[in-house]
């Protein structure tokens, strides 16, 4: 009965059999359900894709979090070593790896099998369904999260590919890109992979866009921790794009405060920026006019932006 049920039905008939379910993950747990995945017979491999995609949105599913090391084993071998022309059973895979990346505790589990990243990286690539291509986008962001899985994914090449979705401006997944980059660059190495790739500069065209400016400009504040991005953002004339920006009428209070955040990086690393600023009289003016702000923490971000202007240890 269960096995027999759709995913797709969301909020359908499944929700009345939620204690079964529980029951047969306490039973039989559910790297049990992978042995007919490699199956001959497309019905069982349907159904077994099928029931490990339902069981593993659950969380309780999350909790057997260590059976999962064989379940995706085995999803993993199913995934790459196979042509699928059932769509429907390669997206069930695929929800499965997304569902079981959700549970914190898994993520590091996942990282372990690089042929998945690889599969992952290349399942964003235009010509693959939109589902797929959105599960992938997804499942990434969820492993960027952990410290230790950053430096494997940047140098398995998620950098370099979420660059360039944001160079296509490939809207079904560019927002997952942002945040996947961000959570990329706790680690200094993939700030450095952005650089080489060109990221600068396209951050720099997606501010003067005014698109998906919230996640770009958080990415920016992320990167401009590094000296060579500081610089690189000062020679393409960064800093008079943000001050301009920053003075726009409708830019939303998180946004300036994380505009401000971007000066004060690029003014503490960069000496030359610090000097240009300082020279830049109607720059000055508005930070001064900033710091009188009614919004506390816009005030207290424009006065550490003046205190680093003038080089100065306190205010």
């Amino acid at each position: 009965m269960i096995m027999e049920w759709s995913c797709k039905n969301n909020g359908g008939p499944f929700e009345l059999f939620v204690n079964e379910v529980v029951a047969e993950i306490q039973k039989k747990k559910i790297s049990g359900y992978t042995e007919n995945i490699n199956s001959i017979n497309p019905m069982d491999k349907r159904r077994t894709a099928l029931m490990l995609r339902a069981l593993t949105h659950f969380n309780e599913a999350h909790c057997l979090h260590l059976a999962y090391p064989v379940t995706v084993y085995n999803i993993v071998k199913v995934l790459v070593q196979h042509e699928h022309n059932d769509e429907e059973f390669e997206e069930d895979l695929h929800y499965t790896v997304y569902h079981i990346a959700v549970h914190e505790a898994n993520r590091g589990v996942l990282c372990e099998y690089t042929m998945l990243i690889l599969f992952l990286i290349n399942g964003l690539e235009h010509g693959k369904p939109d589902t797929i291509r959105k599960i992938c986008a997804s499942t990434i962001r969820e492993l960027s999260y952990v410290r230790d899985n950053q430096e494997k994914l940047g140098q398995s090449g998620a950098v370099k590919t979420f660059i360039g979705v944001l160079k296509r401006r490939d809207s079904l997944i560019q927002n997952d890109a942002a945040k996947s980059l961000l959570y990329l660059c706790e680690n200094p190495k993939n700030t450095e992979r952005i650089l080489v790739e060109g990221g600068v500069e396209l951050l720099y065209e997606w501010i003067s866009s005014k698109e998906l400016v919230v996640e770009v400009v958080k990415l920016l504040v992320k990167i401009t921790e590094n000296a060579l991005v500081c610089l690189r953002w000062r020679n393409i004339n960064g800093i008079r794009l943000l001050f301009s920006t920053l003075k726009d009428d409708d830019c939303a209070k998180e946004t300036k405060l994380d505009f401000l955040d971007c000066l004060i990086n690029v003014c503490g690393l960069d000496p030359n920026s610090r000097m240009d600023m300082r020279g830049d009289d109607n720059l000055v003016a508005f930070i001064l006019e900033l710091g009188k702000s009614k919004e506390h923490l816009v005030k207290v971000k424009a006065r550490e932006l003046m205190n680093k202007i003038n080089n100065r240890a306190k205010y």
